[in-house]
């Protein structure tokens, strides 16, 4: 089930898998790298217009690649090919709706990066093996 998940969201061979994910989970890494050192800096009693754009910009780079996880995988769960098919018919429940997807999509995102991760660390330890 795990390797159905993995090629139906990341690709069907080993070597798409691969570079699917290195490069959306280094900018996870990134982010998540970048967050914490805002956290040890923030804990010290240091706060600035500086510190507050890096604290944003590392939160930025941490969330938007789980996004694009879950957008991809809730376009190929309901079929939605654009952004003009939440607006088609009227334009406040397409807003509605659309803030609904995105939500749901990122708690996707995280379930598939969380996957992803397990996924490139056992690819990792392939390409070692080899």
């Amino acid at each position: 089930m795990f390797n159905r998940l993995c090629c139906k969201f990341f690709g069907s061979t080993e070597e798409e898998q691969f570079q699917y994910l290195k490069k959306r989970l280094l900018w996870v890494c990134v982010g998540c790298v970048m967050m914490l050192i805002y956290g040890i800096i923030s804990h010290f009693g240091v706060e600035n217009n500086a510190m507050t754009v890096f604290g944003i910009i590392s939160i930025a780079l941490c969330v938007w690649p789980i996004v694009v996880f879950g957008w991809n995988a809730m376009k190929g769960l309901f079929g939605i090919t654009s952004f003009l098919t939440f607006f088609f018919h009227n334009v406040i429940i397409g807003v509605v709706l659309f803030v609904l997807f995105v939500t749901a999509g990122y708690f996707l995102g995280i379930f598939i990066s969380i996957i992803g991760i397990c996924r490139f660390l056992v690819l990792l330890k392939h390409r070692k093996g080899e």
